[in-house]
């Protein structure tokens, strides 16, 4: 597996055998290296990591300053988004389950395994936390959005009938106590309108459903706060379709 990038690796290893191994494999990987630095304790890898960016970090468990999952740990206080592999020794290999449920990217048992899958593994798991970091800046936008406005943002999945809104906005705009996971499913929602517009609401959202040429819609109408009052809402949608053209979500 070729990859065009050149990478800068930080191993954490403090075995001159499994170094010399993991830096040949490294070299008939396919991979770019732009530069590789070798950590042989946590203490070592704090200091590159304060003083250069690296694109992964290679970790061995098992470590003069740490050890077990203190090793991850410690290691993942200051990697930020450098996603971590775990080399593990077979004794270790519930402490690698477990790195992985805390966000380590994937390991690999050492003396089982060779530069295709070292190969394989590294990019893969930058890719992986690449996208993790991107989702989590889109949540982050997404946040700061629902903070700023008076709006509560929904989307509903149209194959499984499950709706999410999100509750900051829900309580700017209803002020209840309203739980908006009670509010789980569209029929629930329209439960709440008001029965003088409720038969007519649900004809245009169908409408708007099962004509492929909407794609965003909005709706105004009174919905029952739980005050026992009415409040209007305005209700905009966009429409996700599939390559059929049918709604999906």
């Amino acid at each position: 597996m070729i990859h065009s990038t050149e990478l800068t690796i930080l191993m954490v290893e403090d075995n001159p055998g499994d170094q010399f191994l993991l830096e040949e494999l490294l070299l008939s990987s396919g991979i770019k290296l732009r530069e590789l630095f070798t950590a042989e304790s946590i203490k070592q890898a704090h200091e590159v990591l304060k003083s250069e960016a690296v694109d992964i970090i290679l970790l061995d468990l098992s470590l003069p300053d740490s050890f077990g999952i203190n090793s991850f740990t410690s290691i993942r206080e200051n990697a930020g988004y450098t996603p971590i592999v775990i080399l593990s020794g077979v004794s270790d290999m519930n402490t690698a389950l477990d790195a992985i449920t805390l966000g380590a990217q994937d390991y690999l048992i050492k003396g089982d395994f060779d530069e295709k899958l070292l190969s394989k593994t590294i990019l893969y798991s930058i890719e992986r936390m690449n996208n993790l970091q991107a989702l989590q800046e889109s949540n982050e936008r997404y946040d700061l959005v629902s903070q700023a406005t008076n709006d509560m943002v929904w989307d509903l999945n149209l194959q499984t009938g499950v709706v999410y809104r999100n509750p900051e906005g829900w309580k700017k705009i209803f002020k209840t106590d309203y739980d908006p996971l009670e509010f789980g499913s569209e029929e629930k929602w329209v439960s709440h309108i008001h029965p003088a517009e409720r038969d007519e609401i649900v004809r245009q959202i169908n409408y708007f459903k099962e004509n492929p040429s909407f794609q965003q819609f909005e709706l105004e109408f009174r919905f029952l706060n739980s005050d026992g009052n009415y409040i209007y809402l305005l209700d905009r949608g966009y429409i996700i379709r599939n390559e059929q053209g049918k709604a999906v979500r």
